[in-house]
């Protein structure tokens, strides 16, 4: 079962205290796709499904699996022929993913060319969604995804408020500079807390306000997140 999107949403402002009224909603919907995405990379969604035999080796799966991510889902076991007692599970070299020049991935068996009567039943990876529309993420993931939410929330924050520094305004009291380096802090550590559950263990992390990139707190209604590495995750 999923929690909401207003719950999550709710418990990431927690994190951030009273700064999280900042950000919009707008800004929220943002940081939960981007979360959504670094969460599919540590804890990628499991999805099942059924694909019928055609007689051949070859069987397409963009457009044609539900939930099937070109370049980064993967099997985790392909069950064939189903029914078996005891369950019988394909090989990893008995299979491979191939990608057309349609960029069309699709399921090529090596030593098998399946029935109409006989059925793949593939177990693969996803990415997850959280809108106020579609949630994925599991109950007991909730903690750990709003951690990421309000890590990346914070990051938005950092960002907003060096803009903020540079002001014009000669009368400004507000040490913009300071509150950013508070909420850099927090970012810190809330991502630390997100890596110690997902991890399974506690170790320093080392700082990700360096990687502020395209998040643009002043383009609230703009396709532009604030975004990590891959190879630093």
């Amino acid at each position: 079962m999923s929690f909401g999107y207003s719950a999550g949403v709710l418990l990431a402002k927690v994190s951030l205290r009273e700064d999280g009224n900042r950000l919009k909603p707008n800004d929220w919907q943002l940081i939960a796709e981007q979360s959504a995405l670094h969460f599919s990379k540590d804890r990628p969604r499991k999805m099942l499904a059924d694909i019928t035999g055609n007689g051949t080796k070859v069987y397409t799966l963009t457009g044609t699996i539900t939930g099937w991510v070109n370049r980064f889902s993967y099997f985790k076991k392909i069950e064939y022929p189903i029914n078996s007692d005891p369950k019988i599970y394909l090989q990893s070299d008995n299979y491979s993913i191939y990608e057309s020049a349609t960029d069309t991935e699709q399921l090529v068996l090596k030593n098998d060319s399946p029935s109409a009567s006989q059925i793949l039943r593939v177990t693969f990876t996803s990415n997850h969604t959280f809108t106020d529309v579609t949630q994925t993420i599991d109950d007991q993931d909730k903690i750990a995804f709003c951690l990421l939410m309000a890590f990346y929330g914070a990051m938005a924050l950092v960002s907003d408020f060096l803009k903020s520094n540079r002001s014009s305004l000669p009368n400004d009291s507000v040490d913009y500079s300071q509150k950013s380096r508070d909420m850099q802090a927090l970012a810190d550590s809330l991502f630390k807390k997100y890596s110690e559950i997902v991890t399974g263990k506690s170790e320093a992390v080392k700082s990700y306000g360096t990687y502020i990139k395209d998040f643009d707190m002043t383009g609230r209604y703009g396709n532009r997140y604030f975004t990590v590495p891959d190879g630093d995750r």
